[in-house]
């Protein structure tokens, strides 16, 4: 059996911003100014 190497594929994108502000948290709310209130997280 021959075994054969393929160079994964990746994308770069890059972004013209010095803040980036990401959360996946469903639990995140958006206020009215765009701003996002995130929830706390106990570092215990």
């Amino acid at each position: 059996m021959k075994e054969e190497y393929t160079t994964p594929r990746i994308e770069i994108v890059e972004f013209d911003t010095e803040d980036v502000i990401t959360t996946s948290s469903k639990s995140a709310k958006v206020n009215d100014d765009g701003s996002i209130d995130l929830p706390i997280i106990n570092m215990n």
